[in-house]
């Protein structure tokens, strides 16, 4: 019977950045690598059950150390923001600051990932390897908080094209990834290894491992979430609802005359449209002609202020009440030297999405008032 471990994270996020990526690129490692989730096991041995006998440990996990396949839900991607003092930062000045991201992954908190493995364990490993995954308090960073569970045979589902697999050399039309896995011959010392101890040895892996190539065909992650709950809903394509700038320039502009702002940018959008050779009626229905008959779908330009002490316009937000399909999303501002551009974020805000892009429009940016 094949082994399935089913795993929730209750606080919606999930954080663990993958071996070979430095934490700065914004990546996490999704599916979580065969390793990661072996070494989760070990530690909880090591700190909640080490009465468990190391044999029965070993024996345990040389049987899950062949690559397990995997059913991944909907996920979508975050980070927040961090400046840390570096060693020349004094209290009372500004400055020596580094910034760090800390990426993660959003998942609703009753979906399950499941790990599946063609392993047939007998009863005491199988009893064994329930104690130990109840008693797993997070996978990845301390801030992923999980529950994890052996399922039955009974809520046991058959792999389809849509689940992770491993795979020599996937389609064309097939999702991949990479990730670390144990190598045969197995020793339970691999899952030990520390990223100091790697570093010393000059490796680029932990010894005992390997790169495996895994394959999902169709939408793996946007998969149901678990047996007794709602299937997500077909994944939509993103329409930005609205794109915000930073605004920069050799003096601050007065929240005060913030529409100054907003009208000098209506007009450069208006002169570069009509350079263009944009549609006299696209145009009016970008820049508003017409007002109310077309229901206020225009773009609306909003100067934005920064902290309270801070009087001034700080952002440009263009919203578009209805959003924007990606062939239209390249804003015009920046094909001109009358202003500099690309956005600091865009939102989307149709009515299946309400989660920020993780790409911005590249031809956006900051810009300048005259």
């Amino acid at each position: 019977m094949p082994t399935t471990l089913a795993f929730r994270f209750p606080l919606g996020r999930y954080h663990a950045n993958p071996w070979d990526r430095a934490v700065n690129e914004g990546v996490s490692e999704w599916p979580p690598s065969p390793w990661r989730i072996l070494r989760a096991l070990v530690a909880t041995w090591y700190t909640r059950w080490p009465e468990l006998p190391e044999p029965e440990l070993d024996a345990l996990l040389d049987v899950l150390a062949d690559p397990p396949t995997y059913r991944t839900p909907g996920a979508g991607t975050g980070h927040t923001r961090h400046y840390l003092p570096d060693l020349e930062h004094c209290k009372a000045e500004n400055g020596h600051t580094d910034l760090t991201l800390d990426p993660f992954l959003t998942l609703g908190k009753h979906a399950e990932l499941r790990v599946r493995w063609d392993a047939d364990l007998d009863a005491a490993q199988r009893s064994a390897l329930g104690k130990l995954a109840e008693l797993i308090p997070y996978l990845g960073r301390s801030e992923s908080v999980c529950y994890v569970k052996l399922l039955g045979s009974d809520q046991d589902d058959e792999p389809d094209a849509t689940w992770w697999r491993p795979v020599q050399v996937a389609g064309d039309n097939e999702m991949r990834v990479r990730l670390l896995a144990p190598a045969r011959p197995f020793n339970r010392s691999v899952l030990e290894a520390t990223t100091t101890s790697v570093r010393k040895g000059k490796r680029t892996l932990p010894p005992g491992t390997q790169w495996v190539t895994y394959a999902a065909g169709g939408h793996s992650s946007e998969r149901q979430a678990g047996r007794g709950h709602e299937r997500r809903a077909a994944p939509v394509p993103c329409r930005p609802t609205a794109l915000r700038f930073t605004v920069i320039g050799r003096a601050p502009v007065s929240m005060t005359n913030g529409v100054l702002v907003a009208d000098e940018a209506h007009h450069v959008v208006a002169r570069l449209l009509g350079r263009a050779g944009v549609s006299d009626a696209r145009r009016r229905e970008i820049m508003g002609t017409g007002g109310a008959r077309t229901g206020h779908a225009h773009a609306h330009w909003i100067p934005v202020g920064g902290e309270e002490s801070d009087a001034s316009v700080r952002h440009l937000v263009v919203f578009v009440q209805n959003g924007q399909p990606k062939s239209q999303r390249s804003f015009p501002l920046g094909s001109s030297q009358e202003s500099a551009v690309a956005t600091t974020g865009t939102r989307c805000g149709d009515s299946q999405s309400s989660s920020y892009c993780s790409r911005p429009p590249a031809s956006c940016g900051t810009w300048r008032p005259n």
